[in-house]
């Protein structure tokens, strides 16, 4: 359980990274980049949250 927290602390990480470079005025972000971003963090999330529970409820993940 310690290495998926450390994965969603990562995820977050990542996604506070992304509005750095987002709300930079040097760089060119599409419009569509955020959503997208965002999708993917949340996908992965989605990932790990599933791991865990497969890890606790491993009889409703046959």
């Amino acid at each position: 359980m310690e290495r998926e927290n450390k994965v969603m602390n990562l995820l977050a990480a990542a996604w506070n990274a992304w509005n750095d470079v987002a709300d930079d005025p040097d760089k060119t972000v599409h419009p569509d980049d955020e959503a997208d971003f965002r999708k993917a963090i949340h996908d992965a999330q989605r990932i790990v949250a599933t791991v865990r529970c497969r890890d606790t409820s491993p009889e409703l993940f046959k």
